[in-house]
């Protein structure tokens, strides 16, 4: 009997991995996966959420750990998703799924997403309509993994 449930991903993303996204053994590399496809997937969640003052919206992924997406995948799919919500800011939980290789793999990471002042770099409170815009994006995923 399975114990574990299905969360709802508001952003989906397929990677093909090609020769060039491989290292020399055959996992993806760091680059890839931190500064292309893990940025592009938080990107792509900030910038689904119109209430956001673009200008003023700092992310920062964690780098995942070295060799997380091993075995010469075919096809990595990234997913995200807010999970901690903060006055002034909100944490963008990343799954990488990597399948058709040598193993199926799952790394996951997080991404720091803040409103800030542009003029001085303070935290800026989210308001009630990033608030209630993060809830509405959370409650419509389609994508469930």
């Amino acid at each position: 009997m399975s114990t574990g449930f299905a969360m709802r991903w508001p952003v989906l993303q397929r990677h093909a991995v090609a020769d060039a996204d491989l290292d020399e053994v055959g996992s993806v590399r760091q680059e890839v996966l931190d500064e292309r496809w893990v940025a592009e997937a938080c990107a792509e969640y900030v910038g689904r959420c119109a209430a956001l003052p673009p200008a003023a919206v700092r992310q920062q992924a964690a780098p995942l750990p070295a060799g997380r997406v091993t075995g010469r995948p075919a096809t990595v799919v990234v997913t995200a998703r807010a999970t901690e919500v903060r006055p002034s800011s909100f944490t963008l939980t990343v799954r990488l799924r990597a399948t058709g290789g040598a193993a199926d793999r799952v790394a996951g990471t997080t991404c720091e997403v803040r409103l800030e002042d542009p003029a001085t770099g303070d935290a800026v409170d989210l308001g009630e309509a990033v608030l209630d815009e993060l809830v509405a994006m959370d409650r419509s995923a389609r994508h469930i993994g």
